[in-house]
């Protein structure tokens, strides 16, 4: 999914975004290209049993834990 670039997307509704994506029941995050969290919210640590700050910088594969393997 192709998307604007940051400049081209005021502030506000950037702020707006993830004000939402916090709320929301399911669990959002966004990696890097080697799949390390670059943010998650709230609902991602309740799944994972991580604090969304202490999976901020950590590979996917090590906070999926024994089902990784199988997705």
């Amino acid at each position: 999914m192709a998307s604007a670039p940051e400049t081209d997307v005021p502030a506000t509704a950037r702020a707006s975004a993830l004000d939402l994506l916090v709320e929301v029941p399911v669990g959002v995050f966004a990696t890097d290209e080697d799949l390390r969290v670059l943010w998650a919210n709230p609902r991602v640590g309740d799944l994972i049993g991580v604090r969304p700050a202490d999976a901020i910088g950590r590979a996917l594969h090590d906070l999926a834990g024994p089902d990784a393997a199988r997705v």
